[in-house]
């Protein structure tokens, strides 16, 4: 990793900020304009036009930090051969009272409201002091015996050089209720299965306006994001139905995941994988098309199969009786509570046959069957071949071919 980068990636990973690299393109500025620049008669230093204007008079050994008027922070530098722009952040937190007075005193309507405390709380927060003393500390640890950078500020504009903008259209309130919608939809699309669906409204998310996006700024805020969409994702399949134990196993699965990222391409690929795997079992759930109680005991077996399951332990965990469970098990899936416990554990049995080299007394034992003889005859009833046929012949199938 050559020293730009390796600067870059410090005070990234340290401030938990976006650190960005200028690549000399104008779309890159227009960019971050977009992202981040809500008003730009008020903040005109954070405009392309401007950012360019500041990176092309950017002197050596010198940062610049560019305080503007909606109190967003901003630093500029050449490193290297590299301009470099770290932020936006800001250094205190959403404060109603203090909001109202600069909005008084720069004369922004109260139409404002609501969209700049939105714009505003979705930036970092960060200590200037702090931020100054990670950036130096940077620069020296990878520059031992240079000169100090000194210390410049670009300053916002005065109440006098603003001009009223009271009969200007305010951005859209209802951004708001839009972000909420397509959050919806996607929620809607996982409870419902369908995971291509979830996945096409995922990818028309904004990375400006929808929450369940990963965040642009950082790393750690990203992350915040990504747990917050991990929670609604799973209040969404819960409330479709899908059994708490599930839910959980496949939710916990991806919080270790997301523990261990090194990237917001990463937790991209996380959130995008645990869309389809909710999806997915929702779409097993729903093909069952059974009531609720009969799910609660179909599930329940999924997940017992290695206990010696009796249909009173069952009932206890579905809370009905035994006789009204056997009724309504019978009629809706169309064998009983005992069979479809024999059919779940061959179908596993089976399947780890298929994937594994583990012994027949081994698998017999992990579905629930402590008598080996006893499964071996249960197996071939339901597939008319013993266990160990039944691997020899799955494993002929899926040998490559001789020539």
């Amino acid at each position: 990793m050559d020293e730009v980068n390796l600067f870059v990636r410090f005070v990234s990973l340290t401030l938990g900020l976006q650190v960005l690299i200028w690549d000399g393109q104008k779309e890159s500025l227009d960019e971050f304009e977009k992202q981040n620049c809500f008003l730009p008669k008020i903040q005109p230093q954070l405009t392309a036009s401007a950012l360019e204007l500041f990176i092309e008079a950017l002197k050596e050994k010198t940062i610049y930090e560019i305080r503007e008027t909606l109190g967003l922070r901003v630093f500029l530098l050449k490193y290297g051969h590299a301009s470099i722009i770290i932020g936006p952040f800001v250094e205190e937190q959403w404060d109603d009272v203090k909001a109202s007075e600069l909005m008084a005193k720069i004369k922004l309507p109260t139409s404002y409201e609501i969209p700049f405390k939105l714009y505003f709380c979705g930036y970092p927060m960060q200590n200037i002091q702090t931020a100054h003393h990670i950036i130096y500390s940077a620069i020296r640890s990878l520059n031992p015996g240079e000169p100090p950078f000194r210390h410049r500020f670009i300053a916002g504009l005065g109440s006098s050089e603003i001009h009223s903008i009271h009969n200007e259209t305010p951005p859209e309130i209802n951004i708001v209720e839009k972000r909420y919608e397509i959050e919806n939809e996607f929620l809607r699309m996982v409870q419902q299965g369908n995971a291509k669906e979830a996945l096409a409204v995922y990818q028309k998310m904004s990375i400006a306006s929808t929450g369940l996006y990963t965040n642009p700024f950082n790393i750690r805020s990203a992350l915040v994001t990504a747990t917050v969409a991990r929670t609604l994702i799973r209040k969404a399949v819960e409330q479709a139905g899908l059994q708490s134990a599930i839910v959980d196993s496949i939710s916990q699965s991806y919080a270790q995941k997301l523990n261990a990222v090194n990237s917001q391409n990463d937790i991209t690929k996380i959130l995008v994988d645990l869309t389809v795997d909710f999806s997915d079992a929702v779409k097993v759930m729903l093909q069952d098309n059974f009531s609720h109680n009969v799910r609660k005991a179909a599930d329940y077996i999924k997940l017992c199969l290695s206990k010696p399951l009796t249909l009173d332990e069952i009932t206890k965990v579905v809370g009905i009786s035994p006789n009204y469970l056997s009724h309504i098990f019978k009629k809706e899936v169309g064998v009983s509570v005992s069979q479809y416990i024999a059919d779940k554990r061959c179908e596993k049995a089976a399947e780890m046959l298929r994937t594994t080299t583990l012994s027949i007394q081994e698998i017999s034992t992990y579905v629930g069957y402590l008598d080996n003889n006893y499964f071996v005859k249960v197996f071939k009833s339901r597939y008319d071949i013993t266990p160990t046929e039944y691997r020899k012949q799955k494993n002929m199938l899926s040998s490559p071919k001789e020539k």
